[in-house]
């Protein structure tokens, strides 16, 4: 029965909605930590409730939240939230029939909790030390508002899983889905929901340490519902907002700031569904004087359901150009054209950019990334008033050179039209075509030398 259910949960948590939704932005995959957070919790209720030590699970949650930290900073948030949610509702819980009492859970914690604080505290180092040095390292209010989430996006299935008109092959490309779905999807299935429905109204069935476990899920579930609607939340009809604690969070807690994409909180909902999707399965699968065809065929119907349901459809694939050989000789950074407005701009090139870093050596001022430094966001703002006219470029291009900047690149073939602006621009400047190796695939200018005419 643990296996099946092990199983069932694993089946409900890979199929859901929101984690078939990472898969268009592998960024964003799903923290392998909550799970596991809640796998070492489990192993802590049910050593606790046999008379066992819980030592060796807490050392293994110890483990689990400093691999996270590593991981990815979302997930630490999230798992760390599922580890006080289920620790409360240990913590209130009456010890009816368990045996051991509540002091001997915590029996040998203190130890694995004060190494994974330092764990924590030393992956979290670098970035203090940047926050520390950048005035604007982190996201604003405007920010964690666009990518929060609102009630529509409950019902939201997402765009990369499967429907109706993908299983007859009629099916939207990949590429359309994306354009037209709301990335913010907090919807965990219908069937994996009400599996967990059914798993929730026969709780009774459940040993009393699996009831506290379910229940420490399911607060955490309903925490990360509400953490993903972001700082606020706006009352239909009028011009006033409810706040909401991520917005508390986000004035006292510096860390806080560091969250853009709240709705990705709701990842912690999915979790306690699939939990709880797991239960009803074993509901489904009981035994006791039912007919066979509800222990065989209702079961076997409902798995064939969720992987119907939960089947991913296409997933957008952007192919990124070879970034091309180095030259023999290098030197200096590269004005890589055109140039994204700001970071809501960014699209394949900047991708192309990094990989063309890699491969000659040379930095680059483009480049994609969720955090685009003062000094970039400021030379993007400089080259797009050039565009406009607001800017002389010889004047910005004469400051880039000074600062180490020796080229300009583009893609050659590059249909932007901003690229014949900054072709007559570089001529006016005195830059000359050159550098380009045959087959490179990039059109290269050299600057004039500082102080050159």
């Amino acid at each position: 029965m643990n296996r099946l259910r092990t199983r069932s949960t694993a089946l409900a948590l890979l199929g859901a909605p929101m984690t078939i939704a990472h898969l268009g932005h592998l960024n964003q995959l799903p923290p392998p930590g909550v799970p596991a957070a809640a796998a070492a919790l489990a192993w802590a209720c049910a050593r606790q409730s046999r008379g066992l030590s819980p030592r060796p699970a807490w050392w293994a949650l110890a483990a689990v939240l400093a691999g996270q930290a590593i991981w990815g900073w979302y997930g630490f948030a999230e798992s760390l939230l599922v580890t006080v949610c289920v620790l409360g509702v240990l913590l209130a819980a009456r010890d009816d029939g368990v045996r051991g009492s509540r002091r001997g859970l915590w029996a040998g914690a203190v130890p694995p909790a004060v190494l994974c604080l330092a764990a924590v505290l030393l992956a979290a180092w670098p970035y203090l030390r940047v926050s520390a040095h950048e005035v604007s390292y982190e996201r604003t209010i405007s920010e964690i508002r666009w990518y929060s989430a609102d009630l529509k996006h409950l019902i939201n299935t997402g765009a990369h899983r499967s429907g109706p008109a993908d299983w007859v092959g009629r099916g939207a490309e990949a590429s359309v889905r994306e354009a037209r779905t709301a990335r913010q999807v907090l919807h965990p299935g219908w069937i994996a929901l009400a599996l967990a429905c059914l798993g929730w109204w026969r709780r009774r069935d459940l040993a009393p340490h699996q009831r506290r476990l379910g229940n420490g899920l399911l607060l955490a579930g309903g925490c990360g519902l509400v953490l993903a609607f972001g700082d606020s939340a706006g009352i239909p009809g009028t011009g006033w907002r409810v706040p909401l604690p991520l917005g508390l969070l986000h004035d006292v807690f510096p860390p806080a700031r560091a969250f853009r994409a709240a709705w990705r909180f709701g990842q912690l909902a999915t979790v306690a569904t699939a939990w709880w999707a797991a239960a009803g399965w074993i509901v489904l699968r009981g035994a006791d004087g039912r007919p066979a065809w509800r222990r065989r065929l209702l079961p076997a119907a409902v798995v064939f359901a969720l992987l119907l349901e939960s089947w991913p459809a296409g997933v957008p694939a952007v192919v990124i150009p070879d970034a091309g050989t180095p030259p023999p000789t290098t030197a200096g950074a590269v004005l890589t054209l055109p140039a994204p407005a700001d970071v809501y701009g960014e699209d394949a090139r900047e991708a192309a950019w990094l990989l063309r870093a890699l491969a000659t050596g040379r930095p680059v001022t483009g480049g994609a990334s969720g955090w685009v430094p003062p000094g970039a966001r400021a030379l993007r703002r400089d080259l797009a008033a050039c565009e406009r006219g607001e800017r002389d470029p010889r004047e910005l291009l004469a400051e880039l050179r000074d600062v180490g900047v020796t080229s300009a690149q583009w893609r050659a073939g590059d249909p932007d039209p901003r690229l014949d602006f900054w072709r007559a621009a570089l001529r006016t400047a005195g830059a000359v075509p050159g550098g380009t190796l045959p087959g490179d695939g990039f059109e290269t200018w050299d600057l004039p030398p500082p102080g050159a005419d």
